[in-house]
């Protein structure tokens, strides 16, 4: 299923993006601050805990995961609703 369905006159068979990437794209910064909170509450080093939450390899792909999580029960609570 499609987001904004549209016709699109350049790539006429691409009619959008998918509603699973847009539920994604708007859980991100929940997912973000999910693991921003992990990372804080469990790191045991105080100088590396009071610094910036860093983008690393794992969690970039940790917060990923946990958008595309959120929307997929976002999708199933939208066809329960149907």
């Amino acid at each position: 299923m499609k987001a904004f369905p549209r016709p699109n006159t350049i790539h006429p068979n691409d009619l959008g993006m998918d509603l699973r990437d847009y539920f994604a794209s708007k859980a991100m910064p929940l997912a973000f601050k999910v693991w921003e909170n992990y990372h804080n509450s469990e790191e045991n080093d105080e100088t590396y805990k009071t610094s910036n939450f860093q983008l690393d390899g794992n969690y970039q792909e940790l917060i990923a995961e946990t958008a595309y999580e959120m929307a997929d029960a976002m999708l199933k609570a939208r066809e329960e609703q149907l």
